[in-house]
C-alpha cells in the first residue's frame, strides 16, 4: 500500500511540473483571484514586441501584439503574430480573439490555444511560442538593455533577441511596448460597433488606437523608437551608444514620393521633431501589412511598414531600417 501510495504522488508531482509554464501564466494574471476586477474601471491594455534581425541587408523582422479590453464584466482578449524578410512579404503565424473572465492583472499576456509563453519567477516573459500546423516558431527576449516609462500608462523597453522558426536561430533586437489607459464607462462596452462605425465618440477605443508607431536601427548602436500613443504624448526616444534622449514632439509626417507607379509602394515619412538636431527620412521597403478590423486585434486598423532610410544624429548621417506602425481612420 505505501508503495501505491507513493507512486501516486510522484505522477501527481510530474503532472503538475509538466503543465508549469501555463500554470505560470494564470498565477500571474490573477486568475481565481478576481474579487477587485468587477470594480475596475474600463481599459485598454497593449503588449507589443517588434523584433528585428541585427541585418540590413535582408532584415528578418517580427510582431507579436496582444490586446486586451476590460469592459467591466468580460475581458476582450486578441493575439497576433506575424513574421517578414526583406521584400519578401509577411506570414501570419497566429490570429486569434477570445473573452476571459476578469481577474486581478488583465494586462499581462495568457496562453492561448497553440500560443504558449514561459515565464521567469521575476514574471518577465522568457519565451513567446508558437507550435501549430505551420512549424514552430519561438521569440527569446533578453533582459532590457535600456528602458523609458512615463507614469504607469506608457513603458519602452528594448531588449536582445532570438527569434527561432524550426532550426533557424535569428539575432535581434526587440522593442517592448506596454500601454494602459482607462475608457469611458459608456463606450467600452461596444467593443465590435466601435471599429465599424463611423458615428462613434471621439473617446471610443476604435479611435483611442489611432496612432502611429516607429522602430529604427542601424543595426549597431542607434535605436529610434517613436510613439504617439495616447498618454506618451508624440515622444521620440533615442539611444545613440552610451547616449540617450527623449525629444518630446516628434512625429512622423508624410513626405512626397519620387515615382508615381502605383504599382511600387509610394510611403515616404520624415521625422519631425522640435529639436532641431535630429531629422530623417523613412521609405517603405515592399507592401505594407494591411490589418483590416477583421483581423486586428483592437478595433481599429493599422498597416505595417518595412522601411529604410536615414537619421541624422548631431550632424552625422547614418543608414538605418525598421518598422513603421500606423493607425488608418
Amino acid at each position: 500500500m505505501r508503495r501505491i501510495l507513493l507512486l501516486i504522488s510522484l505522477l501527481l508531482a510530474v503532472g503538475v511540473a509538466c503543465d508549469r509554464p501555463a500554470n505560470d501564466a494564470d498565477r500571474a494574471a490573477g486568475k481565481g483571484d478576481a474579487g477587485p476586477a468587477a470594480a475596475r474601471a474600463p481599459a485598454a491594455y497593449e503588449r507589443r514586441m517588434l523584433f528585428l534581425a541585427r541585418s540590413q541587408d535582408r532584415p528578418v523582422v517580427a510582431l507579436f501584439d496582444f490586446t486586451t479590453f476590460d469592459d467591466g464584466a468580460r475581458l476582450h482578449r486578441a493575439v497576433r503574430a506575424w513574421r517578414g524578410e526583406g521584400d519578401r512579404g509577411w506570414d501570419s503565424v497566429f490570429v486569434a480573439a477570445w473573452e476571459d473572465e476578469p481577474v486581478r492583472a488583465p494586462w499581462l499576456i495568457v496562453p492561448h490555444g497553440p500560443f504558449r509563453l514561459l515565464v521567469g519567477d521575476d514574471g518577465e516573459v522568457e519565451a513567446l511560442v508558437y507550435r501549430g500546423e505551420r512549424g514552430e516558431l519561438r521569440l527569446l527576449p533578453a533582459p532590457e538593455f535600456a528602458a523609458w516609462s512615463r507614469g504607469r500608462g506608457t513603458q519602452l523597453r528594448l531588449r536582445s533577441a532570438r527569434l527561432v522558426q524550426d532550426d533557424a536561430h535569428t539575432p535581434g533586437v526587440l522593442l517592448d511596448v506596454q500601454l494602459a489607459r482607462e475608457l469611458p464607462r459608456g463606450n467600452a462596452r461596444g467593443r465590435a460597433a466601435s471599429a465599424t462605425d463611423p458615428g462613434t465618440s471621439g473617446a471610443s477605443p476604435a479611435r483611442a488606437l489611432l496612432y502611429d508607431e516607429a522602430y529604427i536601427t542601424d543595426g549597431e548602436e542607434l535605436h529610434v523608437a517613436l510613439t504617439g500613443a495616447p498618454g506618451a504624448d508624440d515622444v521620440l526616444w533615442v539611444i545613440a551608444g552610451p547616449e540617450e534622449r527623449v525629444v518630446e514632439g516628434a512625429r512622423l509626417e508624410d513626405g512626397a514620393a519620387e515615382n508615381d507607379d502605383p504599382r511600387e509602394p509610394n510611403a515616404v515619412w520624415r521625422i519631425a521633431a522640435p529639436d532641431a538636431a535630429l531629422e530623417g527620412e523613412l521609405r517603405a521597403a515592399g507592401r505594407p501589412l494591411e490589418l483590416a478590423t477583421s483581423d486586428a486585434l483592437g478595433p481599429a486598423p493599422v498597416a505595417l511598414y518595412l522601411v529604410r532610410g536615414w537619421v541624422e544624429l548631431r550632424g552625422v548621417r547614418r543608414p538605418v531600417y525598421g518598422l513603421v506602425r500606423r493607425g488608418k481612420a
